[in-house]
């Protein structure tokens, strides 16, 4: 072994290091990006006695079989656009408050009220009822007020226009018979 100071800029230190000269060489003095313009290195970064990295050499390695059986989520996403390609859409919808009447009837009695029995009761699909459940979002109380004023109005709405409905097709099937429309004027009994 050979002892040997090593220079760090203007300083060195004091302090030895005894490494086989061998390993000075090839580690301590070589650089850890090779140089392209470098001639001096007449050898290649790859130590002798190891294969080459030539892609030709190998042969390919097998592909990867896939698992058997996929993740939970991924089967239900995939059955889930095999019901509906186009997206989920569901044709019946529910009120806010029944939303909420599901959840505690659930909450109270999981056994008894599982999802077909909801579903029947609130004339939804399975699929609505199950999304319902796992739904955990819950408006601020702002917002919330402002939802059942909004759903207010258009119950008022609707019903308004119920009734207007109504009196046309009233009036239509009366038409024609006017003593049924208008009470008898002049006639005491």
């Amino acid at each position: 072994m050979q002892t040997r100071a090593i220079y760090w800029g203007p300083r060195f230190s004091r302090e030895p290091v005894s490494t086989p000269r061998t390993i000075q060489k090839n580690t301590l003095y070589r650089p850890i990006v090779p140089d392209p313009d470098d001639s001096r290195r007449a050898t290649p970064l790859v130590r002798k006695g190891s294969r080459s990295r030539n892609p030709q050499e190998y042969p390919p390695r097998p592909a990867r079989r896939p698992t058997p059986t996929l993740p939970e989520y991924k089967a239900h996403r995939a059955r889930m656009k095999q019901l509906y390609p186009e997206g989920w859409g569901p044709s019946h919808t529910i009120s806010r408050e029944a939303m909420e009447t599901l959840r505690e009837m659930y909450a109270r009695d999981p056994v008894q009220f599982r999802t077909p029995v909801l579903a029947n009761k609130f004339k939804i699909s399975p699929e609505a009822v199950s999304r319902i459940l796992k739904s955990k979002w819950q408006p601020s109380p702002e917002r919330k007020a402002e939802m059942v004023a909004r759903d207010r109005r258009e119950k008022d709405r609707l019903f308004t226009e119920r009734m207007r409905v109504e009196r046309e097709e009233t009036k239509k099937s009366f038409k024609g018979r006017p003593a049924l429309l208008e009470p008898d004027r002049g006639k005491e009994s």
